[in-house]
């Protein structure tokens, strides 16, 4: 889509500093075409979807999650990172609401929080809780 499409459509709702603020936010600029950014969009819905239950049946939430993405968008779970975990041992899995933003600023408190959330981390997902 053009970036002068998106502006056009966009000034009907709002002020330009906005519309600027969220094109940075969930599009991917090239030139002067404009594509959704996956991961920021993914991780928009996913804290829509989330925070009501705190933990999800794992194949519910990816249908839903998945049926609620803009066309061209696709969930991942590596889009997760930073605010759910997934947990595979409970019986349903569940996806679990864990923000970053509302974790413990502690270290100690932090780290023994996620250790008790689960036992093993790979580093690409415990990254977003430990910056």
């Amino acid at each position: 889509v053009s970036t002068s499409e998106v502006e056009d459509w966009m000034a009907l709702f709002d002020t330009s500093d906005v519309n600027e603020k969220c094109i940075s936010l969930f599009m991917e600029v090239t030139g002067d075409c404009l594509r959704w950014n996956s991961k920021a969009v993914s991780q928009l819905f996913a804290m829509y979807l989330l925070p009501e239950l705190r933990a999800f049946d794992c194949k519910d939430f990816f249908t839903a999650w998945q049926q609620s993405m803009p066309d061209g968008v696709t969930a991942l779970e590596e889009h997760l990172d930073g605010i759910a975990i997934v947990d595979y041992d409970s019986t349903p899995s569940l996806v679990k609401y864990m923000p970053e933003f509302e974790m413990p600023e502690d270290v100690n408190e932090r780290l023994d929080l996620l250790f008790r959330a689960r036992s093993k981390w790979t580093l690409q997902a415990i990254t977003p809780y430990i910056q």
